[in-house]
């Protein structure tokens, strides 16, 4: 897409302008969210790139993921200093829902807690659905068990089809990890591992460390095998191998109306470190 205003030209961004989104992101004041590798490297095709130029200079941009289709993220935003932020956004939005709609995105979403990000996507629609809350624990104590009979082991690679799909049963659409999404986050670093009962897959966990500090970035049980303890063995089994790697603080998040993720991961010790990030969120008009 390229549409030209008044003053700006609006285009899709593609590989070869990954560096200015970058740059820009790195050096705007008005910035917020994070455009990582995995998402600048699917350009064009999963992920897309809207960006405001004057005279062929980058001055704004936004990042949306569409790999959650047909809910979109909002990954980052950025507005060149010298720039009237309302009008820049402005000019963004009418071209990026547009193109969104087009895409077959019923809804977009932002987490963050930049003020000035926040009161323009209000002032645009926006409203907030839900909210991220952030809760830790150190590594010391009794840890419980859980579910005796489940076996947790690293996961096959022939899996992560089928992980995907627990996954997708027990999340909203914006916050499901397809496939490309779940690939990504696998690196030297992270641990993708499965609750087998019965033979048969029932959950997953994917965590991750770095040094002396561990996150649980995801914990699932497929909806039928829930309240069985499974939850807790996968926790326990991923907490346990922190341990084994000599992680003293252990960090995740949930929503804040995921009251029953709440309740277990109190149970293991875990509290709330007062670190809130609001979701926003806002339905497309249909195509045409």
């Amino acid at each position: 897409m390229r549409e030209t205003t008044s003053e700006l030209t609006i285009r899709a961004a593609g590989r070869s302008d990954r560096l200015a989104v970058c740059t820009l992101l790195q050096q705007a004041w008005h910035s917020a969210g994070g455009a990582r590798w995995d998402q600048l490297d699917e350009l064009g095709s999963r992920c897309t790139a809207l960006l405001a130029q004057r005279n062929a200079l980058t001055v704004a941009f936004c990042l949306f993921d569409l790999r959650t289709a047909p809910a979109a993220g909002l990954s980052a935003v950025a507005v060149a200093d010298r720039e009237q932020v309302g009008e820049a956004w402005r000019e963004l939005w009418w071209a990026a829902e547009r193109y969104l709609a087009g895409c077959g995105v019923q809804s977009v979403h932002y987490i963050g807690d930049a003020p000035w990000l926040l009161e323009i996507l209000e002032q645009h629609g926006f409203r907030q659905a839900n909210t991220v809350v952030v809760y830790e624990k150190m590594q010391d104590g009794a840890i419980p068990a859980g579910h005796a009979g489940v076996r947790v082991r690293p996961a096959r690679s022939e899996e992560r089809d089928g992980i995907v799909a627990i996954d997708a049963a027990c999340f909203a659409p914006l916050w499901h990890y397809p496939r490309p999404m779940l690939e990504a986050l696998l690196k030297p670093t992270t641990r993708l591992s499965v609750a087998e009962l019965d033979r048969r897959i029932v959950g997953y966990q994917l965590s991750a460390q770095e040094g002396t500090e561990g996150q649980v970035i995801r914990l699932a049980v497929a909806p039928e095998w829930q309240r069985q303890g499974i939850a807790s063995r996968l926790l326990a089994d991923t907490l346990a191998t922190f341990h084994r790697g000599r992680v003293r603080r252990v960090s995740l998040n949930t929503q804040a109306d995921n009251l029953a993720a709440q309740k277990l991961y109190e149970r293991f010790g875990f509290q709330r470190t007062g670190e809130e990030l609001p979701v926003l969120e806002k339905a497309m008009a249909p195509e045409g």
